[in-house]
């Protein structure tokens, strides 16, 4: 139930950039500079480095494919101080220059070195930008003690939708005889599944449900094959319709290698042959909306979801 709660909190976290992939890293800048703080209402900004962005000739980056940065600083505290937020701006032209914010590190036993990673900011294309400044300021409440840290390093990643190469890809033709014809899209095909699954489930549809079920489906629980008509529908509520599961709740699809960590017991077992791997999507389905009635009352609703002769199955179940 712990590795649960975990793996919730990180989808809170992470939801909105599941689909999306480091494409480029660079380091903007590698030293050693002392930073005091300053007050939020009067910041001393600092040019820490002027480096020439070479993400604009990056065999790396998907064309056509929007862009989000973020920072991460490598940095260390070399004395007990208060708490602070490292600020960086990139001034990527005369009309742009984006702040980015680290956060406020007030902790305790914050002494040696430390990473922190910023918040997000979106682009559609970055290839304009050649030069870029960075400036780093470290901010402290009004009535806070100052606050004094050494910075070793800034590095930029830029992350994109790895669904544009797939969109954008054209199948290999297919030898005679051939009979299965791999998914163009897998993922968005696994959450297709999966909500058409839940919809059977909670509908009481067994014929349907059984439809979208593999096989050899796995309860991930027990890690044991199960027969289809074992596996129970989901009850609602009274007066509760799948639609307002669908009004109440967030829905998620993440390739397994995202979360992998969260649940490595899991690849210690090898069921009839088969074994959770990277082929693998993990649908979560019980994430509350903001204001939403939780009438599922936290209950898991983890699918594990795979490509199997053609068509994606729900794989694995953890309800």
């Amino acid at each position: 139930m712990k590795r649960l709660l975990i793996f919730f909190s990180f989808l809170m976290l992470h939801a909105s950039y599941a689909a999306e992939t480091l494409t480029y890293q660079q380091v903007l800048y590698q030293g050693s500079r002392i930073i005091n703080s300053s007050d939020v209402k009067k910041p001393a900004w600092v040019r820490l480095a002027s480096p020439s962005l070479m993400a604009v000739s990056s065999p790396s980056l998907i064309s056509d494919a929007p862009q989000k940065w973020r920072l991460r600083i490598f940095y260390s505290v070399p004395e007990n101080t208060g708490s602070f937020s490292i600020q960086a701006k990139l001034n990527l032209s005369t009309e742009d220059r984006p702040v980015f914010s680290m956060g406020w590190d007030s902790g305790t036993n914050r002494l040696g070195s430390r990473e922190a990673r910023s918040n997000w900011l979106e682009l559609e294309d970055s290839s304009q930008f050649t030069n870029l400044d960075v400036d780093i300021y470290l901010a402290r409440a009004t009535n806070n003690p100052e606050a004094t840290i050494e910075i070793h390093s800034v590095q930029l990643e830029i992350w994109q939708d790895n669904q544009v190469v797939t969109k954008n890809a054209s199948l290999a033709p297919t030898r005679p005889g051939s009979t299965n014809i791999p998914i163009a899209n897998p993922q968005e095909m696994a959450k297709e599944t999966a909500m058409n699954y839940l919809k059977a489930a909670m509908s009481g549809d067994r014929n349907q449900m059984n439809q979208l079920l593999s096989s050899r489906t796995v309860n991930m629980t027990r890690m044991e094959v199960v027969n289809k008509d074992n596996i129970s529908l989901i009850p609602l509520p009274a007066g509760k319709t799948f639609a307002d599961y669908l009004e109440n709740y967030d829905t998620q699809i993440l390739p397994y290698q995202e979360v992998a960590g969260l649940f490595d017991d899991w690849e210690k077992y090898v069921v009839q042959n088969w074994q959770i791997s990277n082929k693998s999507y993990i649908f979560i389905g019980n994430s509350p909306k903001l204001g939403g009635d939780d009438f599922l009352s936290g209950k898991p609703l983890i699918l594990i979801l795979e490509e199997e002769s053609g068509k994606m199955v729900v794989k694995g179940i953890l309800a």
